[in-house]
């Protein structure tokens, strides 16, 4: 299984929320940090700021409590607009992914922990972050509705750059991949992030 590389290093001493920021203008996020420290840091900085932008829903999942999709499904049911009950199928969780309210602007969903389901249910994993990803490049690229601008979040500990689903679309046997074909993208614009302490640097990389 390949493992994706780092692409930007975040020290939490240091200025990184603007550049944070700039990169879900265009991107979904990978994650990841050694001690769960500093993961708590980045997530629960990053989430503070983004409730402070107007037009702007945040939808957390708690990784730690999630086990098997049907508490995945529970949690979304409980994160995203409208608050109804999902059925744990994935074409009502793609529906219930592209509900939205009206004056709605920005979505992030925000993935504490990620890594614990990558490792538990690497399938249904894979699967959900095709779905979620996906979603957000059909409302981005192919919807006539009014935009809303969906970006992910996944945190959690190194091994998470193993987990599939984040450097291609998944295919189920067609020539091209469905949200290829739905948005125009050949592969899900995700970027890696290395959340580091000022003392990390001496230590090597992930």
């Amino acid at each position: 299984m390949a493992k994706l590389p780092i692409d930007i290093e975040f020290e939490m001493a240091g200025q990184w929320y603007p550049q944070a920021e700039a990169l879900l203008d265009e991107h979904h996020l990978v994650a990841v940090a050694e001690t769960e420290e500093l993961r708590i840091q980045f997530g629960t900085h990053l989430v503070m700021q983004m409730e402070q932008m107007s037009d702007t829903e945040v939808c957390p999942l708690y990784g730690r409590f999630i086990h098997n999709l049907d508490e995945l499904v529970y949690m979304l049911s409980r994160a995203l607009p409208g608050r109804r009950v999902i059925e744990p199928k994935m074409d009502q969780i793609i529906k219930a992914l592209g509900r939205k309210h009206e004056h709605t602007k920005r979505r992030y969903i925000v993935w504490h922990d990620a890594h614990r389901f990558a490792e538990r249910e690497p399938k249904v994993f894979s699967e959900m972050v095709d779905c979620m990803m996906g979603v957000a490049a059909e409302q981005e690229y192919a919807s006539e509705d009014t935009l809303l601008l969906t970006r992910c979040l996944f945190i959690g500990g190194p091994r998470l750059l193993e987990a599939e689903g984040f450097d291609s679309w998944l295919h189920e046997g067609e020539a091209q991949a469905l949200w290829q074909v739905v948005s125009g993208l050949a592969k899900p614009p995700v970027r890696t992030v290395h959340i580091v302490s000022e003392h990390d640097h001496e230590d090597g990389a992930v």
